[in-house]
């Protein structure tokens, strides 16, 4: 049972790193609104009127939260209007606590903000991202719509931040989580063990898919628009478990992670104290090559490709390499083993149209390849991954 306290307080406490974020913090719109509703839903006189008045003005909304997490830029609440209330007719104000020590409720106020009307049953996540979050605990106090019969405020549960603390001995030797859960994951496939001594914990294994037309760079970014094909939630005991989603049809990612199914990701991804391990990836065939998709041509050491409209930035690299000595190439350029980088250009290019240039070996043969994402300075037998390769040249070095 120790255990599980170690994990759960190692879930909730994390380091985070000084992120800048610009987020504009409209602190008196939203005192306004915290200040308004506090009059109308006040009874100083204790008048029987007054009191049937902010009664019948309520909107029938009433919020709670759901979820407390650490993101990559602060921490965030979930809130909720619930599923049986009626729509809010209006914002409201929500602040952030933060306490050294002890309770944050008794701490002092560090941000103020506002949130959107939420229809019933619909959630919004209320965030504090600012340039460094100090050590501390947190809450989030929100406050319900004018006259809703209750007391007026919510409080979320505590984050806990702690550079100092971190986590305990025993589970940060075994960090990060794809190593203290001994996991695996390929495609739509993932497999991990819940180590004994641990209770039972809930896990999430979601595909995901990418809005139309990005393609996944590096660490499988942009995460931001990425919306939930395939889920599988499930509470686990102590044990070895292989579980599967089904991958939509072009480019994926698949995550497994810890707590409740995470629909819609944003530019974060999932948070740092919930994310065990990852793939991403291409599923089958993309409608069209990418060759054709970049309307590319590579000759020689000179590429031309365009980036079409509508395309977030992209890292693509043209890389030229040279085979090992004595090999001449075959078909498609292969073997593509033992070929190691004679020169690159790496770059990220928006929308446009552009040409680049590689030297070519000296001597020899060479292959010189146009694909997605860093620099590869030398290949395998299987030669660049489906998904990120775009067009390639082989060939002689000309006189």
């Amino acid at each position: 049972m120790k255990k599980l306290n170690k994990l759960s307080a190692g879930i909730i406490t994390a380091t985070l790193l000084s992120i800048s974020f610009i987020q504009p913090i409209h602190t008196t719109f939203a005192a306004s609104i915290k200040n308004e509703q506090a009059e109308k839903g006040s009874n100083q006189n204790g008048s029987k009127q007054t009191t049937l008045h902010d009664k019948a003005s309520w909107d029938k909304s009433s919020l709670s939260f759901t979820t407390e997490n650490v993101t990559c830029n602060g921490i965030s609440a979930t809130i909720k209007n619930g599923q049986d209330s009626q729509a809010m007719q209006g914002e409201a104000a929500y602040e952030v606590y933060w306490s050294a020590n002890g309770n944050p409720k008794d701490g002092e106020v560090v941000y103020t903000g506002v949130f959107n009307s939420l229809p019933s049953g619909e959630i919004q996540e209320l965030t504090y991202t600012p340039d460094q979050l100090m050590d501390g605990n947190y809450m989030f106090k929100a406050y319900q719509r004018p006259g809703h019969p209750g007391k007026g405020e919510l409080w979320s549960g505590s984050i806990t931040i702690n550079d100092n603390a971190g986590l305990t001995e025993d589970i940060e030797s075994q960090r990060p989580f794809d190593q203290f859960f001994k996991t695996s994951v390929s495609r739509g496939t993932a497999t991990f063990t819940v180590p004994e001594g641990i209770d039972p914990i809930e896990i999430n294994f979601t595909s995901y898919v990418y809005p139309e037309g990005t393609v996944p760079q590096e660490d499988g970014k942009p995460y931001e628009g990425q919306i939930s094909f395939d889920n599988v939630t499930n509470v686990y005991g102590p044990g070895t478990y292989t579980v599967e989603v089904d991958l939509p049809n072009g480019y994926f990612q698949t995550d497994l992670y810890l707590g409740s199914e995470i629909e819609k990701l944003t530019e974060c991804g999932h948070p740092m104290d919930k994310i065990i391990d990852a793939d991403y990836g291409l599923n089958q065939e993309p409608q069209r090559p990418l060759d054709q998709y970049f309307h590319s041509s590579v000759d020689k050491g000179t590429a031309t490709f365009t980036v079409p409209d509508g395309t977030d930035p992209i890292e693509i690299s043209f890389t030229s390499y040279v085979y090992p000595e004595g090999v001449v190439p075959q078909e498609d350029g292969k073997p593509y083993e033992g070929q190691t980088a004679y020169d690159n250009v790496t770059d990220v290019y928006g929308p446009g149209t552009y040409t680049i240039n590689v030297d070519l070996p000296e001597n020899g043969y060479y292959q010189t390849d146009l694909y997605i994402g860093p620099e590869i300075e030398k290949l395998t037998e299987t030669g660049h991954p489906i998904e990120k390769i775009i067009d390639a040249d082989y060939g002689p070095k000309a006189d």
